[in-house]
């Protein structure tokens, strides 16, 4: 047609191809089936329970290490699978035997670390003193704190819960502490069992603006010292703070240590 002459639908009908052209659709239509199906999404309790099932051992006498699951599970989990669903339930000796694994595995466990909320050094203690059996336990300390903080790097943390002992060195020195703490303003909970306090740490402690809860050892701050000014002063701005006694560790690992509110 010309100019301005109404264009009808079957100007615009498809022909059909005398060499086989609608076959050709036919089998299009039926490999995008077929690929659709073989990357058919799983909802997570489809990938939870292939999981489960695939962590089943026909001897239950057998222990599966960790090396065990990232070889036949671990590697082939998801990302979001593995970064919400398992790391969570990990203690941090279980995450840094984890970290050993594999590479994906280290990296996986350092992006978890950095935007971890929790932080307690107990078990970390209990373990390296306990079940290695170290006479000198004070590089594997220090070790074990700069890696579960990425070397002080970590900014989330919600509760801090350290613990020293009077008669011997900390894990790390007090500016690496003071460092930690205040570079993680959003701190709610923060004890500092077994360890001398300082001023410049207080001072940043006072700075904390979400701080609910502060535990730390009295028989290590000096009588008529100013901490116990400034400690009064962050308790009648509504932090509850408590201490606890100088006790075996056992106790304090056990949760059986004494503990009792700052009376001033």
């Amino acid at each position: 047609g010309g100019v301005g002459d109404i264009i009808n639908s079957s100007t615009t009908r498809k022909r059909k191809d005398p060499e086989g052209g609608e076959e050709d659709e036919k089998r299009v239509v039926e490999l995008r089936e077929w690929q659709r199906e073989r990357v058919r999404t799983r909802t997570l309790e489809e990938i939870v329970g292939k999981c489960e099932t695939d962590l089943k051992l026909q001897d239950s006498s057998k222990i599966v290490t960790a090396s065990k699951v990232q070889e036949g599970l671990m590697a082939h989990l998801p990302l979001e699978l593995l970064t919400f669903c398992i790391l969570p339930q990990l203690d941090q000796v279980s995450l840094a035997r984890l970290a050993k694994t594999c590479t994906r595995m280290r990296s996986a466990v350092h992006t978890f670390l950095l935007k971890s909320k929790t932080l307690d050094m107990k078990d970390v203690i209990y373990w390296i003193e306990t079940e290695n059996r170290l006479v000198d336990c004070s590089d594997a300390l220090k070790a074990a704190f700069m890696f579960l903080t990425r070397n002080t790097s970590v900014i989330s943390l919600r509760k801090l819960k350290m613990w020293g002992h009077p008669d011997q060195p900390i894990m790390v020195n007090l500016n690496t502490i003071r460092k930690l703490i205040k570079q993680n303003r959003n701190l709610e909970e923060l004890s500092l069992v077994n360890m001398k306090l300082t001023d410049p740490l207080m001072d940043v402690i006072m700075k904390l603006p979400k701080l609910k809860y502060l535990q730390l050892s009295p028989a290590l701050i000096n009588k008529g010292s100013t901490l116990y000014v400034k400690i009064k002063e962050l308790k009648q701005k509504g932090c509850e703070i408590t201490g606890v006694g100088l006790q075996r560790r056992q106790e304090y690992w056990k949760g059986t240590a004494r503990v009792f509110n700052l009376k001033f």
